[in-house]
């Protein structure tokens, strides 16, 4: 039910490129945002592979918007310098479920 109702809540907040529905990601869990292991890069990002209407989470292009998203203002441009899939399960239709841990340094 909590899922269903998350879910929800993230179909009304809008595109994946809006700030609202950024906030709304962090809040449920979909995004993080980590203080970095080391200091070859500036953000660790935790991104589910959730789906949505016109986001997917395995899709590199749109884990990308996502986090240019959350880093406006805090930097122009930024390299993601690594990403890797950790699988956490499985959803209940069969898909795995996946977090993508991807470096981020900003360029600027």
């Amino acid at each position: 039910m909590k899922l269903i109702l998350s879910l929800t809540l993230l179909l009304l907040t809008g595109c994946a490129g809006t700030k609202m529905y950024v906030a709304a990601s962090e809040a449920h869990g979909i995004l993080r945002v980590d203080p970095p292991d080391d200091s070859s890069y500036d953000y660790k990002f935790l991104i589910k592979n959730a789906h949505d209407i016109g986001w997917d989470g395995n899709k590199e292009e749109d884990r990308r918007e996502m986090i240019a998203t959350k880093l406006d203002g805090a930097c122009r441009s930024f390299e993601v310098i690594d990403q890797k899939p950790f699988k956490t399960g499985t959803y209940m239709f069969g898909d795995d479920a996946i977090t993508w841990i991807m470096k981020v340094k900003c360029l600027d």
